[in-house]
Parts: structure tokens; sequence; C-alpha cells
């Protein structure tokens, strides 16, 4: 009876490896997938044309707050 109980919880580790395994794999071709299709892919192909619109005004607001930022600096170093 002990033989078998270890026999079972044998099996029961290898099974438990085996299922880590195989999910490390599909996690890796997952992964490998994902860097396959961002490098065969144009830079902003996959994004709608809305999302520039909105990229543009991200980028005034951050050249509007790096300017501020900027002659924040220079005010504080005159005084």
């Amino acid at each position: 009876m002990a033989a078998t109980y270890t026999n079972a919880k044998n099996d029961l580790a290898k099974s438990a490896e085996l299922k880590n395994v195989l999910q490390y794999f599909n996690r890796y071709e997952d992964y490998s997938r994902s860097i396959n299709a961002s490098l065969n892919s144009v830079y902003g192909d996959h994004l709608p044309e809305s999302a520039f619109k909105i990229l543009n005004v991200m980028r005034g607001r951050l050249d509007k707050k790096q300017r501020s930022a900027i002659v924040e600096v220079h005010n504080d170093r005159g005084n």
C-alpha cells in the first residue's frame, strides 16, 4: 500500500512538473509571437487614425509643460 501511495505521489509530482514546463513553453510562444508581430509591424501602423489626433494633443501638452518648467527654472535662478 505504501508503495502504491509513493508511486501515485511521484506520478503527481511528475505531472505537476510537466504542467509547469508546458505552461512555460506556452508563455514563451505567446511572448515570441508578440515580439515577432511588433518587429514586423510599421511604427504606428497598428493604431487607429484617432490615436494620432490624441497623440498630437499629448505632444502639445508635453511641450507646454516642458516650456513652463524651463521658464520656472530660469526664474528660480534669477531670484
